[in-house]
C-alpha cells in the first residue's frame, strides 16, 4: 500500500513540474532580431527577409499628404500590425496582416481623429509562429508628420 502511495506521489510531482514548464515563456529565440521600420517610396511591405529589410531606408518625417509603409523582419507567416498616433491607438482594426501602409491624406478624409503636423506616428508589429503563438513584438521608431 505504501508503494502505491509513493507512486501516486511521484506521478503528482511529475505532473506539477510538467504543467509548470509548459507555462514558461520560450526564451530560445533572440527577441532583438525582430525589427520593424517605417519607410516611404517603393518597396515591399510587411514581413520580409533581413536582406530585403536592410535595403529600405527608415524615415523620421512624413509629409501630411504622404504615405508611410511598414517593413518587418524576419519573415513570418502570421503577423499583426497596429498604428499609433502620439502613443494612442489610431483605430481598432487590428487584423492579421493588416496595416502595411498608411496614406495620411486618405486617413484624414474619413477619420474624425485627424493626423496633424507635429503628430508622432509609430507601428507595433507582432510576429507569430502560428495563429496563437506570439514570438515577439517590435515597435518602430516614431515618425513626425510635417507640412
Amino acid at each position: 500500500m505504501k508503494n502505491i502511495l509513493k507512486l501516486f506521489g511521484v506521478i503528482a510531482i511529475v505532473t506539477v513540474i510538467g504543467f509548470s514548464l509548459t507555462g514558461c515563456e520560450d526564451l530560445s529565440g533572440d527577441k532583438a532580431s525582430y525589427k520593424v521600420k517605417l519607410f516611404t517610396g517603393d518597396g515591399k511591405t510587411g514581413s520580409m527577409s533581413a536582406e530585403e529589410f536592410g535595403k529600405l531606408n527608415s524615415v523620421t518625417e512624413v509629409d501630411i499628404k504622404g504615405s508611410l509603409k511598414v517593413a518587418a523582419t524576419p519573415d513570418t507567416q502570421w503577423y499583426e500590425c497596429r498604428w499609433y498616433k502620439n502613443g494612442t491607438p489610431m483605430n481598432k482594426t487590428y487584423g492579421m496582416g493588416s496595416g502595411w501602409s498608411l496614406n495620411l491624406e486618405h486617413y484624414n478624409s474619413y477619420s474624425n481623429d485627424k493626423i496633424l503636423a507635429g503628430d508622432k506616428l509609430k507601428v507595433e508589429y507582432d510576429f507569430y509562429e502560428s495563429v496563437s503563438k506570439l514570438l515577439a513584438t517590435a515597435t518602430s521608431p516614431e515618425v513626425t508628420v510635417v507640412e
